[in-house]
């Protein structure tokens, strides 16, 4: 008897690959509650809008954060979304 072997896309990889950097990145950033709020409210009011201006309102978000090592997490964050699917995707 022979078990079929696991086909695993290189999209669906990625994807996982990708939540799973989030997932890492957000508990290291240790945001508050108000700012986890913030960003949320941003993706709300500009997730129908280019990926750009999205980007653009959180790096304005992340300057007004005081700690460093925040800032440089979320930063890294920021820069890897490159398109709608990955905003969606950081959004769940």
């Amino acid at each position: 008897m022979k078990i079929k072997k696991l086909q695993i896309g290189k999209e669906k990889l990625d994807i996982n690959l990708k939540f799973y950097f989030l997932l890492k990145h957000l508990v290291k950033a240790k945001l508050s509650e108000k700012q986890a709020f913030n960003f949320l409210e941003i993706y709300t009011l500009f997730k129908d809008s280019k990926i750009e201006l999205c980007n653009e309102k959180f790096l304005d978000s992340i300057q007004q954060i005081k700690n460093q090592d925040k800032q440089n997490i979320l930063y890294t964050i920021v820069e890897t979304l490159e398109n709608k699917i990955d905003l969606d995707l950081y959004s769940v």
